[in-house]
């Protein structure tokens, strides 16, 4: 399984029966289950879930795709983050040289986080006006 802020596209096995619900454009991966199927929210804002290896077949494709913003959007799973002017999470990043991937964005002003160590944790993105983290351009 793709680890969870893994970006995707649709792959050589998606089903008619998917219709457009990707827009044709790119995902990201948000959870998976034991059964082999991946949950995704793509670019378009629709979230669905997906076989993944299931008898060999596979709905969706890895990608190396960033999150790209529009201009009324602020933060948006698939984004990639590094740590922020008020980082205080010590090395659970990993170091301060890791990037991590945006898989949901909270309503309180907090996104959830994964980092190439495979932590996945929660930070202030505006909340009190704390940025925990902040953008990669």
């Amino acid at each position: 399984m793709p680890p969870i802020g893994t970006r995707v596209r649709r792959g050589p096995d998606w089903q008619s029966n998917f219709d457009e619900q990707d827009s044709r454009g790119p995902g990201t991966v948000v959870s998976h289950d034991r059964r082999g199927f991946i949950s995704i929210i793509w670019d378009n804002g629709h979230q669905c879930q997906y076989p993944y290896g299931i008898q060999g077949r596979f709905a969706v494709i890895v990608v190396d795709e960033p999150r790209i913003l529009q201009r009324d959007q602020l933060i948006e799973v698939g984004c990639l983050v590094k740590r922020g002017n008020n980082w205080r999470d010590n090395d659970n990043d990993g170091g301060p040289e890791n990037i991590g991937v945006v898989f949901r964005v909270h309503s309180d002003a907090t996104v959830s986080v994964r980092w190439p160590t495979g932590q996945r944790r929660r930070y202030k993105y505006g909340k009190q006006g704390y940025f925990e983290v902040e953008l990669c351009e």
